[in-house]
């Protein structure tokens, strides 16, 4: 079986929440998520959704993974201009990396 980039930092996502790794931060959508390679290290999550819809508005998180997916998604939707490269992970043409999808599944958003 082949995983795509998504459904790794989905899977990754999901141990995050199991470990509580994931805690509110403030206002709707934004949280505090431990980094797992970097112990005492929390990334900043800010995410926007419409739950009656199932959209992903929004994504922002301060780890170095969120900003590659983001750079890569802006780039190949603006230079490509075509649909992203399916190893770009996004969801609803948002970047993401396994700690924004934590805050995502955290408000309630199935994927």
């Amino acid at each position: 079986m082949i995983i795509t980039a998504l459904q790794m930092r989905i899977q990754r996502a999901r141990r995050l929440i199991q470990n509580g790794a994931v805690q509110r931060n403030g206002g709707p959508g934004s949280y505090d998520v431990d980094s797992e390679s970097k112990p005492g290290l929390k990334y900043h999550v800010q995410v926007e959704t419409d739950l009656e819809q199932g959209l992903v508005l929004s994504t922002h998180c301060q780890c170095p993974d969120w900003a590659t997916m983001d750079a890569a998604l802006d780039e190949w939707v603006t230079d490509v201009k075509t649909l992203p490269h399916p190893g770009i992970a996004h969801i609803h043409y948002s970047a993401v990396c396994k700690h924004a999808i934590a805050a995502l599944m955290q408000t309630g958003l199935q994927l």
